[in-house]
């Protein structure tokens, strides 16, 4: 297992996310710039990977291709959620980061894409491996458009079908909260009936515990923000733990 710090990018600075209400988020402090966190996340923490969330392009499309190709400078392991929707969002993507080694991580999140079948399309456009499904969820319930199912057992075959292989699971109403990850049971059941799957969990991690937990139930990396933010690690602790990725 290894930890994903997790950057939500809304107007070029850092916001703190709290239970997906985004327009109650803030910026960072006492640091919001997205640049110097990473950095800080290289250097510091000496973590390999980083998730970067653009709300502006998943709310307007509008994306941010200079930042993207400096923070891979920075962290060459890079997920991006770029707010795709339809096969023309990955055409865009590859022509702004196709010349990028290695590839960014894209992450294709139920959230935005508009249906199944733009999951289908998807593969031939991008390293399948360099792929990630997110099954986003809110109090257990796909954000899915209406053209997805309403079970989530039902999307994540999809996403099988796919040949996916890398699962986010990851309920809004968790993130920020310091409750502990809610969909560690929904991923038992995934891992029983898709067992090569890779479980990727997060929200509301708030103790070295909780992530004790999550890795001796075969998760295979967790999604992190406040627990680094608020220094309840400390970066000797991740490396004793190998989670550095």
């Amino acid at each position: 297992m290894f930890l994903v710090p997790v950057l939500d990018l809304l107007r070029g600075r850092a916001v703190r996310a709290v239970a997906g209400r985004r327009e109650h988020y803030r910026p960072l402090e006492p640091q919001s710039d997205p640049v110097e966190l990473a950095r800080n996340f290289a250097h510091r923490w000496q973590l390999r990977h980083l998730y970067l969330a653009d709300l502006d392009a998943i709310g307007t499309g509008k994306r941010c291709w200079t930042l993207f190709r400096e923070l891979h400078q920075i962290i060459p392991q890079l997920w991006l959620d770029l707010g795709i929707r339809y096969r023309a969002d990955l055409h865009q993507a590859t022509r702004h980061l196709g010349n990028l080694s290695p590839p960014p991580h894209l992450v294709l999140a139920l959230e935005t894409l508009e249906s199944p079948q733009v999951l289908e399309e998807l593969g031939d456009l991008w390293p399948r491996e360099h792929l990630i499904f997110s099954l986003d969820l809110r109090q257990g319930r796909p954000l899915g458009s209406p053209a997805w199912p309403r079970d989530p057992q039902a999307v994540a075959r999809l996403a099988w079908q796919a040949g996916l292989r890398r699962l986010i699971l990851l309920d809004l109403a968790d993130v920020g909260t310091g409750r502990g990850t809610s969909t560690l049971p929904l991923w038992r059941q995934m891992q029983d009936r898709w067992p090569s799957m890779q479980g990727i969990l997060g929200g509301g991690v708030a103790s070295l515990e909780q992530l004790h937990h999550l890795e001796q139930h075969g998760v295979h990396a967790v999604l992190v923000a406040s627990i680094l933010h608020r220094q309840v690690l400390d970066p000797l602790q991740v490396a004793q733990c190998g989670w550095n990725g």
